[in-house]
């Protein structure tokens, strides 16, 4: 059963004025590619930090807390997705556009949960692209990032699977696309790259097997809440403030460079 369950769960906004209601949004539903890509376009827009993570590195800090020892209520993980800092932050239209993207990332983890629980080999990782010689190539690096920074978030609840002769190792592919390397080692020789794209291959496989790692520890805590979002939850604890354009990936860089923003300012959004 998916964490966040399709009940008449409410999240308080903007010091308690006003409220987004995610009743009747079948919460336990995936998104389709579509919505992953309605997501994703928000996610990459002006209406949110520079530090706020892409699809592939939710999809990864998403797949840790989900397969962790550890439940992560989403008043702590979510501030984490939007990466505010300073007066860096997160901006939504209306509560209309609040409500469908944080529909959209609810559904995103029940989904990831639910398959984990359902069928995990069937977990494939959601990697980006970038070029290299004019062609593309996937990247591990965001994904991976993504990942080890979920499992930060509780640090010392993973100590037991760092300690494990026979399963630490499975974290080693992840630490080592997470440390930048990923696109360095494909400028090397042929046999650094075949090794890099069976690393690439093996992110699902290795999800699995920390799942698997962490299945026992999971069934003996506690029931936990069912994962009502309080007010505690600084999603959007401010008046909504002026409108800011959204730019799109493809849209034209407003720094006035001429490139694409996703090549241009918004290539740093990693």
């Amino acid at each position: 059963m998916p964490l966040f369950p399709d009940f008449d769960t409410t999240l308080q906004l903007l010091r308690g004025l006003r409220r987004i209601k995610l009743a009747g949004m079948q919460l336990d539903k995936p998104p389709s590619e579509t919505e992953l890509d309605e997501l994703d376009r928000f996610l990459e827009s002006a209406a949110t930090p520079a530090r706020c993570m892409g699809l592939s590195m939710l999809e990864g800090f998403l797949t840790a807390l989900a397969i962790g020892p550890t439940l992560v209520l989403a008043s702590e993980w979510v501030p984490e997705v939007w990466g505010e800092q300073g007066d860096d932050l997160l901006v939504f239209e209306s509560e209309k556009e609040a409500t469908r993207i944080v529909g959209l990332l609810m559904r995103f983890y029940n989904g990831i949960v639910a398959t984990f629980r359902e069928a995990p080999e069937k977990f494939t990782p959601l990697l980006n692209e970038w070029e290299k010689d004019g062609k593309p190539c996937l990247s591990g690096q965001e994904w991976c990032t993504g990942f080890m920074r979920g499992v930060a978030l509780r640090s010392k609840d993973w100590e037991p699977l760092f300690k494990d002769d026979k399963h630490s190792h499975l974290l080693a592919p992840i630490l080592w696309f997470s440390s930048g390397k990923d696109r360095q080692e494909t400028q090397g020789q042929r046999d650094a790259k075949n090794a890099r794209e069976s690393l690439l291959s093996m992110l699902g496989f290795i999800a699995q097997k920390i799942n698997a790692f962490w299945r026992p520890f999971r069934e003996k805590r506690p029931p936990g809440m069912p994962g009502i979002i309080t007010e505690n939850l600084r999603l959007a604890g401010r008046p909504i403030p002026a409108h800011k354009p959204k730019v799109g990936r493809n849209d034209p860089c407003p720094c006035g460079s001429g490139k694409k923003f996703k090549k241009c300012c918004g290539a740093t959004r990693n």
